[in-house]
């Protein structure tokens, strides 16, 4: 049965913890699932779901196909979609903050 420890041992942890952008929503699972959700409830912030996915997916390219995914990225999202982009580093202390 898994048993979780006392709250007193968790101090330690929870003054060392990173809070930012990286640790919680890319680095941990959990975090980025739930930073995802909640991005897929706001019609405002799918587009930017969107653009995360175009950059994973540009990064995993092989190399004959990276510069055609690249150029996918800059036309969808920067050539059209600066609003998104700009939005998205605006709200990103707000989304960290209602994770936490």
């Amino acid at each position: 049965m898994l048993k979780l420890p006392h709250i007193s041992q968790c101090e330690e942890l929870r003054r060392t913890i990173e809070r930012d952008f990286t640790s919680l929503c890319e680095k941990q699972p959990i975090g980025r699932l739930l930073f995802r959700q909640y991005c897929d409830t706001r019609p405002e912030l799918k587009r930017c779901i969107d653009f995360m996915d175009a950059v994973a997916m540009y990064q995993l390219a092989p190399d004959e196909k990276r510069r055609d995914c690249g150029l996918n990225v800059l036309d969808t999202y920067f050539n059209n979609g600066v609003r998104c982009i700009n939005m998205f580093a605006q709200k990103q202390n707000q989304l960290i903050q209602l994770l936490l």
